[in-house]
């Protein structure tokens, strides 16, 4: 057993390092290729419903993603995903936050932030493009 908790330190330690990024399963695996990836689903799993971990499911083409939460990126926000080169990134303002409370109390509709993706063009593809 001492080897599954060196796997998870070492799984949750590589999160930790690249909590700015979502990454896949495959993409975790390349990484750590002394963890198995039976292995690696397991403790993913367990990090998730633990909370650790938040999953994103972009699409049904596209695989699950997972991003370590803490205090920095623990909040409501909905992703601008680039249709181009796949970019995914935070919107984080203000605004946001007054639509997301504007639905609920004005159509009481609570909306899961988490899930909501914007497609278009990032700043870096609209002037590759120019």
């Amino acid at each position: 057993m001492p080897y599954v908790r060196k796997n998870k330190k070492e799984v949750l330690n590589y999160l930790k390092d690249n909590k700015d990024r979502h990454l896949s399963i495959e993409q975790i695996a390349k990484e750590l290729v002394n963890v198995p990836q039976a292995s690696l689903y397991r403790i993913i799993e367990t990090l998730v419903n633990d909370g650790v971990v938040r999953k994103f499911i972009i699409d049904n083409n596209t695989p699950a993603c997972f991003q370590y939460v803490d205090e920095d990126n623990n909040y409501s926000h909905f992703h601008l995903l680039c249709t181009k080169c796949g970019k995914l990134i935070h919107l984080k303002c203000h605004e946001v936050e007054e639509l997301i409370k504007h639905i609920s109390l004005e159509h009481g509709f609570k909306v899961d932030a988490s899930k909501v993706n914007l497609y278009g063009l990032c700043k870096d593809c609209q002037e590759l493009d120019k």
